[in-house]
């Protein structure tokens, strides 16, 4: 059994460090490639250092157009691909190293694993809920992380035996570092009061028009909460073109490595974002979350009360303020027990 293990953003990063040390354990021989899609040193290396992990080759895309990058990660995964025989290919999530590691895979014959498949927002003017739907749909093996997950593969008719209830991975990282999450000072490196400040994070094309970003400045500002700001590269680029004023109780950082991020999430009152991940991030560390999107794929967080979609930012004021006598219960987390990675390799192992 030889695996290529392929990841490009720091989100896949996150996952694959719960995955890793379960395939070393099944003696699983593997290649952990990365594509390079996120390449800044806070969007890529840092998280590598924080889990203690090496990848094993690195294409070095980095940036372009959604074309332009999945064919680059295309013609340079091709090459790893022909050079080595592999028995099975694994990818995470639904960005563009996912869809065109599928393509690859799909054009290479080699059998294709998905983790975190059947995710639906069901608006497919996403370019993740293209990628995760075609990914689903040629894969092999397919790890859901919530029973919602697997009810969706079922109904568009993937086979059940194809289909694994693993639990997410990024809940398994989240319990193997709580203590040096909470051991992290990153408050009282931005002088932050606990309870006392929300954390924003927004990066999707769709919401990085002047217009919305007018909105939301005007919405910070009128709630007269501090709010926390790393800020993704792509959005830096996006906000310096509009010349907006920032408002004053708005505080923009570079983006944070994982224990950073997880702290600063963990003590604030409320997050607001557009990120999938940290959607069930603050889900489980019983955080309100308030969701810059029309839809979500995460909807156990909705149901649960955990999560609001907010569509007009004009609204958020009014949301801020109910966060801060808002309680995040839950008796039971949709998103597994913890040991996702475990599962995963175990299985991965077993197939033939």
């Amino acid at each position: 059994m030889k695996l290529a293990l392929v990841i490009g953003t720091r989100p896949q990063i996150v996952k694959a460090s719960a995955i890793v040390p379960e395939l070393k354990r099944q003696n699983v021989d593997f290649q952990f490639i990365n594509t390079g899609q996120h390449y800044d040193y806070e969007m890529n290396k840092i998280f590598f250092d924080e889990f203690g992990m090496r990848d094993s080759i690195n294409l070095s895309v980095g940036s372009g157009s959604y074309c332009q990058q999945i064919v680059n990660i295309m013609l340079k995964l091709e090459q790893v691909f022909s050079k080595q025989k592999f028995d099975l290919t694994m990818c995470l999530g639904d960005t563009n190293s996912t869809i065109a590691e599928t393509l690859v895979s799909f054009a290479c014959s080699i059998p294709l694993v998905h983790v975190e498949a059947g995710a639906r927002s069901y608006d497919m003017t996403m370019p993740e809920e293209v990628n995760r739907r075609l990914t689903d749909h040629a894969s092999a093996l397919l790890f859901a992380v919530s029973k919602n997950c697997a009810k969706n593969l079922l109904k568009e008719n993937i086979p059940e035996e194809q289909i694994f209830l693993s639990g997410d991975p990024m809940y398994d990282v989240l319990l193997k570092h709580l203590k040096a999450i909470e051991k992290c000072g990153i408050l009282e490196d931005l002088r932050l009061v606990e309870r006392k400040y929300g954390v924003l994070t927004i990066h999707r094309p769709s919401n990085l028009t002047f217009e919305k970003f007018d909105s939301l400045f005007e919405a910070i500002k009128k709630s007269r909460t501090k709010v926390v700001f790393p800020i993704h590269p792509r959005t830096k680029k996006a906000l310096e073109t509009f010349h907006l004023k920032v408002p004053r109780n708005l505080l923009i950082t570079n983006p944070l490595g994982y224990y950073e991020m997880m702290k600063l999430v963990s003590k604030a009152q409320f997050v607001m974002t557009d990120s999938g991940g940290l959607q069930k991030e603050a889900f489980w560390l019983r955080i309100p979350c308030l969701t810059l999107r029309q839809n979500t794929e995460w909807v156990e967080t909705v149901r649960l009360g955990a999560n609001e979609l907010i569509e007009n930012f004009s609204m958020l004021p009014e949301k801020i303020k109910e966060c801060s006598s808002r309680d995040v219960k839950y008796k039971i987390n949709p998103f597994g027990d913890g040991h996702a990675g475990k599962k995963i390799a175990e299985v991965v192992k077993s197939y033939a």
